[in-house]
């Protein structure tokens, strides 16, 4: 669902569920010539809006797990950037540039 939401909008999947000894990528996808690496979070019973789940220590093994990808993948684009997608009952939001490095 989320990944046809991002097709939708222009972005080309790369992979789903990348993982490595850091941790897991949910989603990377090309955003015309910048690589994402997406992190997807939906609501559940708390109150905290999905987005606000990817804290600092998510963030790390992220960041950890996007730069294994860039050397065993080595992909041509040099411009990247982490994105978090919201799940929520409203629908689906792309927080593009989430975050940085």
């Amino acid at each position: 669902m989320v990944c046809r939401h991002l097709e939708k909008n222009g972005l080309r999947i790369l992979e789903r569920n990348f993982a490595a000894r850091s941790g897991e990528i949910d989603i990377i996808a090309l955003d015309g010539e910048s690589l994402c690496f997406i992190e997807v979070k939906s609501a559940s019973g708390d109150f905290a809006p999905p987005e606000m789940k990817v804290n600092v220590s998510k963030q790390k093994k992220i960041i950890k797990t996007a730069q294994i990808y860039i050397s065993k993948k080595r992909p041509s684009s040099e411009d990247f950037r982490f994105d978090v997608v919201s799940v929520t009952k409203k629908g689906i939001e792309l927080y593009k540039d989430a975050f940085r490095t």
